[in-house]
């Protein structure tokens, strides 16, 4: 990934204070951004690789939410002055909650879906749902809904004969090249591989394309 020297983002002010006011139980107002103009931070300069990077993916509402509330909250508690923050206090959600997430997902599994979308099915605002689900999971929201689309997709090619582009779409993702570097690095093949050990060949050719 290429460095980048210097990076312009704009937050709206209410998005900030809310980041405060979700995270730390502190009045937005009682804060202010500390002077510091020019100062590297390889943890905000990563984020914000790491967010720039996903432009193309079918869930980058999700990841572009995920990495920008991660940088607000760096930039929270080293930017600021007059301002002593807690440490976070560990969430949880019941099996049941991510079951409704995840059954969520699976039925609008071929649309795009935000953080904003879990984070109201699980009852949470965004900023906790987020820290819960990872600490419930083990997976951030993005990947466990990348897991949830890779295995509808693997059901797909073992069940029906469509064109793998078509199966793409189904899964919720935007390309068949998409689709097939997502599916490659979680199965370890490319989907018409997969297709191929699974039902030994006898698919239509047409349905490798």
């Amino acid at each position: 990934m290429a460095h980048r020297r210097t990076s312009h983002i704009y937050v709206d002010p209410a998005r900030f204070a809310a980041i405060v006011a979700e995270n730390f139980d502190r009045d937005p107002q009682s804060i202010s951004f500390a002077e510091c103009i020019g100062r590297a931070d390889r943890h905000v300069a990563q984020l914000f690789d790491l967010m720039m990077a996903s432009r193309d993916d079918p869930d980058w509402a999700v990841i572009a939410d995920y990495y920008l509330d991660a940088l607000l909250l760096r930039l929270a508690t080293t930017s600021t002055s007059g301002a002593e923050f807690p440490g976070f206090a560990r969430l949880t959600l019941t099996a049941w909650t991510v079951a409704r997430v995840r059954d969520f997902i699976r039925i609008n599994i071929a649309n795009p879906i935000s953080l904003g979308d879990l984070a109201a099915v699980a009852g949470y605002s965004r900023y906790h749902f987020v820290r819960a689900f990872k600490a419930t999971t083990g997976l951030s929201p993005y990947a466990y809904m990348l897991r949830e689309r890779v295995s509808h997709g693997q059901e797909l090619l073992r069940h029906c004969d469509e064109p793998i582009g078509d199966i793409a779409l189904k899964a919720g993702f935007s390309t068949h090249t998409h689709f097939s570097t997502r599916f490659r690095a979680t199965a370890g093949v490319t989907p018409a591989e997969y297709r191929r050990r699974h039902r030994g060949g006898t698919g239509r050719a047409a349905a490798t394309r």
